[in-house]
């Protein structure tokens, strides 16, 4: 079950490599979710509940490796996906939580996650708390733009200052066979077109991977029983539910408890999304970031002035395409994937449905 990149006949896990095939050939760059998506009834929602598919999904990934590894941000999609492994008493050897040592940006982690595993004391699980020192971030940017980062997928997602999974992506292990790697991605997203409900991707939500287990997304069962709740609370309160996080997301059991976070909205489309550091704009694209950016300027801004330099140094690699908002701080433009129908047995590609292009 692997998402991938496919740029004419070439198949890629690495974004930034299909991104230099389609500036070489001039190919589109398609989205392509696993083969068992091309032949599943989305029209049909499946008749076991939300959590009976995620516990098979669960015992599935337990039977099927050696290892069982566990990502843990302490946010909504990561904490349901705990959640079903310990309900359901299935074993997960590690789980993982990666701070990016600035502290006004770990508070996730350090305010509910870190107390969240204390609180379970999980027999036999090892619980790991990475956290990037300022060495880190030196020897990281001082490398520059390098071959190997490129080719260890470095920058197909990870163009933020912060410093979390970049590291994670250089350990040898986590490609090798019997390891599960898993992440949980966020909540579906629905799409009313020509009076008909669709369910997407776009491919900055799932990092396609050889070694990554999307624990929501890689399997379509659990993908359409999302999309078909979803749905149902937008027939019952309309589209303006999309502007209530809480509600919208606990649809689908993502539930944790309140916690007094500064606010995590993505700003993309913002005109008020960067700070001026040495007469340049450097832009930050969520909450996180921005703490990260206020902090370092004022603590570390050669560690800023380094990170700027590899910016512009994958500004130039790619002729300056691709990027949100013309800057890679902003991450990579997003490619959308088929669209599945909720309402009949179909699937359209973005051409297909959207021939002026695309509009959410």
């Amino acid at each position: 079950m692997n998402w991938k990149y496919q740029v004419g006949n070439n198949n890629y896990y690495n974004k930034l490599h299909a991104i230099q095939d389609n500036l070489e050939s001039g190919n589109p760059i398609l989205f392509v979710s696993p083969s068992e998506y091309e032949t599943f009834d989305f029209s049909r929602e499946p008749e076991e509940s939300l959590d009976e598919l995620l516990t098979k999904n669960a015992q599935k990934i337990r039977q099927s490796n050696k290892t069982v590894r566990l990502y843990y941000s302490g946010g909504s999609d990561s904490d349901l996906m705990l959640r079903t492994f310990v309900k359901n008493k299935i074993h997960i050897d590690e789980i993982i939580c990666w701070k990016c040592g600035i502290p006004s940006a770990d508070f996730e982690i350090d305010q509910y996650a870190i107390p969240r595993l204390k609180s379970l004391a999980l027999p036999g699980t090892r619980i790991t708390i990475n956290e990037t020192t300022m060495n880190d971030y030196l020897n990281f940017y001082n490398e520059g733009v390098s071959q190997r980062k490129i080719d260890l997928g470095i920058y197909n997602f990870n163009t933020h200052i912060r410093i979390i999974e970049q590291i994670e992506q250089f350990r040898e292990e986590n490609a090798q066979e019997g390891i599960a790697n898993i992440r949980g991605m966020t909540e579906p997203t629905v799409i009313n077109k020509d009076g008909h409900w669709y369910t997407y991707f776009i491919d900055g939500n799932i990092e396609p991977n050889k070694f990554t287990h999307n624990f929501f997304s890689d399997d379509p069962k659990i993908q359409c029983k999302q999309a078909h709740m979803s749905l149902e609370l937008i027939k019952r309160v309309g589209t303006d539910v999309w502007q209530n996080e809480k509600e919208w997301r606990s649809v689908t059991g993502r539930t944790i408890e309140e916690m007094k976070f500064p606010s995590k909205k993505l700003l993309f489309g913002s005109t008020d999304n960067f700070f001026k550091f040495k007469s340049n704009n450097i832009y930050y694209s969520n909450q996180k970031e921005r703490l990260a950016l206020e902090y370092l300027i004022d603590d570390h801004p050669h560690i800023v002035e380094l990170w700027n330099e590899n910016m512009l140094e994958l500004t130039k690699l790619t002729k300056n395409q691709w990027w949100n908002s013309n800057t890679p701080a902003m991450s990579t433009v997003g490619v959308l994937s088929n669209f599945y129908c909720l309402t009949e047995k179909s699937i359209k590609t973005i051409d297909q449905l959207y021939p002026d292009g695309f509009k959410a």
